[in-house]
């Protein structure tokens, strides 16, 4: 910038110094408003993604213990006829969720206080 140029003046000026600074200032809002919208898309897409591998895993798990309780009714049957053993692997899985639940329950209890 030299002294003989033409808008010398004109950029030097209190106005016009705080017309740039607001410019540039609304310029940076922007771009960091931009950048946090930029951070939510992607933080939901990892949640989204996390949440749908969370339900896949329990499906698979679902369907693991279904076949896991037909091997043991049909090693069961070797012994037993297949009534009692389909008994014995219901009331397997139900003695299993409720000392599930019991522990769930103790975990909220402490974690509560």
């Amino acid at each position: 910038m030299f002294k003989n140029e033409p808008n010398f003046k004109e950029k030097n000026n209190i106005p016009h110094l705080i017309k740039e600074i607001v410019n540039e200032f609304l310029n940076l809002t922007l771009k960091h408003i931009s950048l946090i919208k930029f951070d939510i898309k992607h933080d939901i897409r990892v949640a989204i993604s996390h949440i749908l591998l969370g339900l896949l895993c329990i499906f698979m798990g679902f369907c693991g213990l279904i076949f896991l309780g037909f091997f043991f009714i049909l090693m069961l049957t070797k012994a037993l006829p297949l009534w009692l053993a389909t008994l014995l692997v219901a009331l397997l899985y139900f003695v299993i969720s409720i000392i599930l639940l019991a522990f769930a329950m103790n975990k909220i209890n402490i974690e509560k206080f």
